[in-house]
């Protein structure tokens, strides 16, 4: 975001609100990799670090890439139907999914599979 304030999420509740901003400002409370960088959600694997690459902070869907703002908008393959059924595009650009609706469902649906994901195993 810089330096700008981000836009005011409205006609949403306060938690998706929150969501969206966190999200803009990439410290996302769903986000594995930003839990286990701030010592929330440590791993056996290992304790806490800042590290990108780490495998603590993969993305507990596809276990892919990084689980950062950016995977989980424009290209986590989980994500893809949902990408496509708001913006008829799989492989979107930054400025396409920058708008609050948009972050508020990828990020309501990645809580939803989060969820879904710890209660099975």
């Amino acid at each position: 975001m810089g330096a700008k304030i981000p836009p005011s999420v409205t006609g949403v509740d306060w938690d998706v609100a929150v969501d969206v901003h966190q999200v803009w400002a990439r410290h996302w409370s769903g986000s594995v990799q930003y839990l286990h960088r701030i010592g929330r959600s440590p791993q056996p694997n290992c304790a806490q670090c800042d590290q990108l690459g780490c495998c603590a902070g993969l993305c507990p869907l596809c276990r892919e890439k990084t689980d950062m703002p950016r995977h989980l908008l424009l290209l986590c393959p989980a994500h893809m139907r949902l990408r496509f059924d708001l913006l008829s595009n799989i492989n979107p650009s930054t400025s396409e999914v920058r708008g609050s609706d948009v972050v508020a469902a990828l990020a309501a649906t990645r809580r939803r599979l989060q969820s879904r994901l710890a209660y099975a195993v």
